[in-house]
C-alpha cells in the first residue's frame, strides 16, 4: 500500500451544468461544435430586465448579454431534505452545488454507504451572492432562514450536512481562481491523509443587476456578452454561470481504480500576483511561476503537455499579459506544438466556477483524445506570435498527439491570486470488446414516480450511444447507486434487448396492501415431484457461487448415503439422466432435495428471509431443512430414505390433476366407482386424483366426454394413496431417530394444512406425510391468513406459483425462481427483479459479474425539480418585451430574442484604466500592454538571477 504522500490523486466523478448544456455531454458537444452560449437573459431573471429598463441604471450597463444556465429557480427540495419555506429563501448557489454533487457521486457511483465509510472533505469555490441582494433591499423579507440561506460557508456546509460527512469543509473565494484554488487545497487535505476523498466545486450565478453594472462602470465587460479569447477584436469579458463539481481520490498503486478514474491530478500549485500595475492588473511573471511550480511538483517539463486551458477573459491586457507568459513558458519547447484555448470563449466566464469549468473541459479532452476547436475567428491577437513559439490556437478540431498524456488548467482571480492544474490522462485497461450474450439485470429506481421513466429514457439512450459487455453498466446499476422507493428492472442479453425493455410502457399494477415502513411477508415454496429435469439450474450452477457451493454440500452427503452423485446426474452427459429423473423416485426426490436446498441458498445470500414456508410432498422435507428444524444431514438422510421406500413399492399407478372442485370431483368419483383417492388438493378447481392406472385412464375418457380438463402425471406411482401405507409404517419407524430443533421461520404442512409445531415433526409425522392427500390449497390458505403476500416458488418450473395466483389473483404475488426451457440464470434474474420491484432490500452479491465489481459512468438520475424562488423578486413585473399579458412566464427552448437596453450613448471601447481612458483607445491599450509586457520581463529577470 502507498503512503498518502505517494498515491495518486484521481478525479473518479464528475459533474457540471453550463450555459447550452444540462451536462457534460452537452458541454462536450458544444465545445467540439464550436458554438457560442452567449444570449440575452430570459423573463425570469425580472431584477436584471427591470434595472436595464431603468432610465438611470439602464445607461450604465453595457449589456446584459451572458452565458446564463436554462433554469436557476428549479430544486428538489424533498429529496434534499428542505422544506418549501426554506428552499425558497436558499441561495440557487447552495441548490445547485446539492444537485450538481448529487449527479457527481452518481458519475462516480459512490453511494452513501461508501461516504460513510470514508472520511470526506469538502471544498467549494466561491464568489458573488446575488440571491442575498434581492431581498436585502426589501427588509420585510428578510426571515430566519434569510441568513442560513445565503451564508457563502454553507455552499460547502451544507454539502456536509446533508451527506453527513466529517471531513473539512471550506467556502473558498479568491474570485475567478476559487475553485481552482479550493482544488488545490483538497489535493494537500488528501496528500496529507487527513481526508479519503474530496468534493470539489465551484458555482456562480447572475440573478442582481449590481455586479452588472459595477462591472459596467469599470468598463470590463464586453458589448457582445462573450468572451473573444486571443482575438484581435477582444473588447471585454462575456460574463456567465456555471457549476462543476468533481470527486478526487486517492487511488493506490497496488488497487484497482474503483470507481473508474476520469483522470488524475498530477500537481496543482497557488500564488498571489502581489504588487502589479493596479490591483485587478494581471501579473506575467507570477502567471509564469505558478506554471512552473505546478510542472514541477509533476516532475514534467513543458513539452510533456500537450494542451493548456488558459484564463483567456478576452480582454486585450489579460489576454495579452497570459500569451506573452505562456509563450515564456511553452514557446520555445521543441517538438510537438502545445495547442492553448479557453472554455470562456465558449461559454463565457464563470468567475468562482471558471476554473473547474475548464477542469472539466481538459478532462473531457483527456477522454476523447481530441482538442476542440478555439471558437474565435483571425485574426488572433498580435501579441500571439505563432510563428516564433510552439504554441497554436485549435481553429478545428485537433487529435491529441497520442504520446501526450498531459493537460494544463490556468485560473486567475481577481485580485492576484493563481493558480494552475495538470491533469494526466488515465491509462484505461482493455475492455470487453462485446456483449457476452449473456442475459443480465438492470435494476433502477428513483424517489418519484415520473424520474423513473426519465431515467429509463436516458438509460436506453445511452446504450445507444455507447459499446461494449453490459456487465460492467449491471455492476453500476447494483451496486453503485442507492436502491429508492420507485424500481423498476430490465433483464436483457443484448443492447438491443435492453433498450427495447427500457422504452417499453409498463403497464400499472396494483400495489400490496403494507404497512408503512415495512415489507410485504415473504413465504417460500417449494416444488413436488415431476418438475424435475436434467440440466435443471445448469446456468445456476455454473455462475452461482453460492447455488454451486449449496448444491455441492448435499451431493456429497447424498453420495455418503445412496451412492449417488446428483451433481452428475443433473449436470453431467445427458444419456439416461431424464429417464431415471423420470422413472427413478429416489433419485428424482434426492435431486429435487440438493436443486431447491441449493435456491434457498442463493435466495438468502440474496438477501431474502422468509417469514414462513410451505412445501409440496417431498418440497416439504425441504422446507423444514431450510428453516432449521432438520439438520442438512437429517434431512438428507430423510429424504433419501423416503424415496428408497417410495421407489420400492411396485404396482402400476398413474395420477391425473383434473380442473374440478374437491366437491363436484368427490361425487363424480363416487358414481364412477373405481378405486380412485384424492392425492392433492392443490387449489379451489385444482384437484389431483391416484390409483391403479387403468382406474385413472376411464376416468380421463369421462372426463374429456364431459369437457373437463385434466393432464396425466409423468409418473408411475399413485403417490399419496393407501398404496404406500406399508412403506409409511417403515419410514415411520426409521425417522424416529432424527433430532428436531425449533425452526426459524414456520412451515405450513401437507398433513392438515396448518403450521407444523417442531414437537410434531417425530417418525409419525413423515409416515401419515406419504400417505395422506397433500392440503396445499388449505396451506396456501392458512399462510395468507398468516400475512404472508408474496409466495416465492423455489423448484425447477413454476407449479406453484401458478396455483396460487389462480386461486388469489391481485391480492398476492406469486413467482418462480426458474420456469423450464428457459435459460436458469435469466429466469432467477426476473424473480430476483420481481422481487426489486417490490421494494426488498437485496444484496446483489451473487449476481456480481467481476470481483470486485465493475463500475462504469452512467447518466445521473433525474430529480423532481419545482421552482423555488424569493418573494421580493420582480420576476412577474419585469419589462420584457413581449412578455406583457402573458399569464405564465416560460424559459424559452430557443435562443431568446435580442432585447435593446434603454437607449444611452455609444461607449468608447473599454477595459482600459482610467490612466489611460483620456488617450486613444487602441493606442491606450497598446501602451498599457506594452508597459506591462516589459515589467514582467525585468521579473523573470531578477529571478532567473537568484
Amino acid at each position: 500500500m502507498e503512503s498518502a504522500e505517494q498515491s495518486k490523486v484521481a478525479v473518479v466523478g464528475a459533474a457540471g451544468r453550463f450555459p447550452g448544456a444540462a451536462s457534460l455531454e452537452d458541454y462536450w458537444r458544444l465545445l467540439v461544435d464550436g458554438r457560442v452560449a452567449a444570449a440575452e437573459p430570459d423573463a425570469s431573471r425580472g431584477d436584471l430586465w427591470k434595472a436595464a429598463h431603468d432610465p438611470v441604471l439602464g445607461r450604465k450597463i453595457t449589456t446584459l448579454r451572458a452565458g446564463y444556465l436554462a433554469d436557476v429557480a428549479g430544486f428538489d427540495a424533498e429529496y434534499f431534505s428542505v422544506s418549501p419555506r426554506e428552499a425558497s429563501k436558499l441561495d440557487p448557489q447552495q441548490r445547485l452545488l446539492l444537485e450538481v454533487t448529487h449527479d457527481a457521486l452518481e458519475d462516480g457511483g459512490i453511494t452513501r454507504a461508501e461516504l460513510r465509510r470514508s472520511n470526506v472533505g469538502v471544498f467549494i469555490g466561491v464568489g458573488s451572492s446575488d440571491y442575498m441582494s434581492l431581498d436585502s433591499g426589501q427588509k420585510q423579507h428578510v426571515d430566519g432562514y434569510f441568513g442560513i440561506g445565503n451564508s457563502h460557508n454553507l455552499l460547502a456546509g451544507r454539502i456536509s450536512y446533508f451527506l453527513n460527512l466529517k471531513g473539512p469543509s471550506l467556502a473558498i473565494d479568491t474570485a475567478c481562481s476559487s475553485s481552482l484554488t479550493a482544488l488545490h487545497f483538497a489535493m494537500q487535505s488528501l496528500r496529507g491523509g487527513e481526508i479519503d476523498m474530496a468534493i470539489v466545486g465551484g458555482v456562480n450565478v447572475i440573478l442582481s443587476p449590481d455586479l452588472p453594472l459595477a462591472f459596467s462602470q469599470a468598463k470590463m465587460l464586453s458589448p457582445s456578452g462573450r468572451c473573444k479569447t486571443f482575438s484581435a477584436d477582444a473588447d471585454g469579458y462575456g460574463r456567465a454561470e456555471g457549476v462543476a463539481v468533481v470527486i478526487l481520490r486517492r487511488v493506490d498503486g497496488d488497487a484497482p481504480a474503483r470507481p473508474p478514474v476520469r483522470c488524475f491530478i498530477a500537481s496543482t500549485a497557488i500564488n498571489q500576483d502581489g504588487r502589479s500595475n493596479g490591483i485587478a492588473a494581471p501579473n506575467g511573471a507570477s502567471q509564469i511561476r505558478v506554471i512552473r511550480a505546478a510542472l514541477e511538483r509533476a516532475r514534467l517539463s513543458p513539452a510533456d503537455i500537450a494542451y493548456v486551458e488558459a484564463h483567456g477573459t478576452g480582454t486585450p491586457l489579460g489576454d495579452a499579459i497570459e500569451l506573452n507568459a505562456l509563450q515564456e513558458v511553452f514557446g520555445g519547447t521543441p517538438g510537438a506544438p502545445c495547442f492553448v484555448g479557453s472554455a470562456k470563449a465558449s461559454i463565457g466566464h464563470a468567475e468562482a466556477a471558471a476554473g473547474l469549468c475548464g477542469l472539466l473541459k481538459g478532462m473531457l479532452i483527456l477522454e476523447h483524445g481530441v482538442i476542440p476547436p478555439h471558437p474565435v475567428q483571425r485574426p488572433h491577437a498580435p501579441f500571439f506570435l505563432a510563428e516564433d513559439c510552439a504554441l497554436r490556437i485549435a481553429e478545428q478540431a485537433q487529435p491529441l498527439p497520442g504520446h501526450l498524456r498531459h493537460v494544463g488548467i490556468s485560473s486567475f482571480g481577481f485580485g492576484g491570486s493563481n493558480a494552475h492544474v495538470v491533469l494526466e490522462r488515465h491509462l484505461s485497461p482493455e475492455r470487453v470488446a462485446g456483449e457476452t450474450g449473456r442475459p443480465v439485470l438492470f435494476p433502477l429506481s428513483s424517489h418519484f414516480a415520473a424520474g423513473l421513466a426519465e431515467d429509463a429514457d436516458a438509460l436506453a439512450a445511452h446504450l445507444g450511444t455507447s459499446e461494449g459487455a453490459l456487465e460492467p453498466l449491471a455492476d453500476t446499476l447494483m451496486f453503485a447507486r442507492e436502491h429508492l422507493t420507485h424500481r423498476r428492472v430490465c433483464v436483457a442479453r443484448t443492447r438491443a434487448e435492453a433498450i427495447k425493455a427500457l422504452r417499453e410502457e409498463r403497464a400499472s399494477t396494483t400495489p400490496l396492501l403494507v404497512a408503512p415502513g415495512e415489507k410485504p411477508k415473504v413465504a417460500f415454496m417449494f416444488t413436488g415431484q415431476g418438475s424435475q429435469f436434467v440440466g435443471m439450474g445448469r446456468e445456476l450452477y455454473e455462475a452461482s457461487g453460492p447455488f454451486r457451493a449449496a448444491f455441492d454440500r448435499c451431493d456429497a452427503l447424498i453420495l455418503q448415503h445412496a451412492g449417488l452423485s446428483v451433481a452428475r446426474l443433473v449436470y453431467g452427459p445427458a444419456e439416461g439422466g431424464d429417464e431415471r429423473l423420470t422413472g427413478d423416485t429416489h433419485a428424482a426426490q434426492l435431486s429435487l432435495f440438493a436443486f431447491e436446498y441449493a435456491l434457498a441458498s442463493l435466495w438468502t445470500a440474496l438477501g431474502v428471509t422468509p417469514a414462513f414456508a410451505i412445501g409440496h410432498s417431498v418440497g416439504e422435507l425441504v422446507a423444514h431443512t431450510v428453516s432449521g428444524s432438520l439438520t442438512l444431514g437429517d434431512g438428507v438422510a430423510l429424504v433419501h430414505e423416503r424415496g428408497r421406500l417410495m421407489q420400492s413399492v411396485s404396482h402400476d399407478g398413474a395420477m391425473v390433476a383434473v380442473s374440478m372442485d374437491l366437491a363436484a370431483l368427490t361425487a363424480l368419483l363416487h358414481e364412477q366407482g373405481d378405486p380412485l383417492h384424492v392425492a392433492a388438493v392443490n387449489g379451489r378447481q385444482r384437484v389431483v386424483l391416484s390409483g391403479e392406472r387403468r382406474a385413472v385412464e376411464r376416468l380421463c375418457q369421462r372426463l374429456e366426454r364431459e369437457q373437463v380438463r385434466y393432464r396425466m402425471l409423468r409418473t408411475r406411482h399413485a403417490f399419496h394413496s393407501p398404496t404406500f401405507d406399508d412403506a409409511a409404517a417403515r419410514l415411520t419407524e426409521h425417522s424416529r431417530s432424527f433430532a428436531i430443533s425449533a425452526g426459524a421461520f414456520p412451515v405450513v404442512g401437507n398433513v392438515d394444512g396448518a403450521v407444523v409445531p417442531s414437537s410434531a415433526l417425530g417418525g409419525e409425522y413423515w409416515g401419515r406425510h406419504i400417505a395422506l392427500p397433500v392440503q396445499f390449497s388449505k396451506g396456501i390458505e392458512t399462510l395468507t391468513g398468516l400475512g404472508a403476500q408474496v409466495f416465492l416458488e423455489l423448484g425447477p418450473d413454476r407449479v406453484l406459483s401458478q396455483l396460487v395466483a389462480a386461486d388469489h389473483g391481485a391480492r398476492v404475488r406469486a413467482m418462480s425462481s426458474a420456469v423450464r426451457d428457459r435459460d436458469g440464470q435469466e429466469s432467477l434474474l426476473r424473480a430476483v427483479g420481481a422481487m426489486y420491484e417490490l421494494g426488498f432490500d437485496l444484496d446483489f452479491a451473487p449476481l456480481g459479474h467481476a470481483a470486485p465489481p465493475g463500475r462504469v459512468s452512467l447518466p445521473a438520475r433525474r430529480l423532481a425539480r419545482k421552482r423555488y424562488w424569493t418573494a421580493s423578486s420582480t420576476e412577474a413585473d419585469a419589462p420584457v418585451p413581449g412578455t406583457e399579458g402573458t399569464p405564465e412566464i416560460r424559459v424559452p427552448r430557443g435562443p431568446p430574442t435580442s432585447v435593446a437596453l434603454a437607449e444611452r450613448p455609444p461607449r468608447e471601447r473599454t477595459v482600459i484604466p482610467d490612466a489611460v481612458e483620456h488617450e486613444e483607445p487602441g493606442a491606450a491599450v497598446h501602451a498599457l500592454i506594452e508597459r506591462q509586457i516589459h515589467v514582467m520581463r525585468q521579473q523573470l529577470a531578477l529571478l532567473d538571477d537568484q
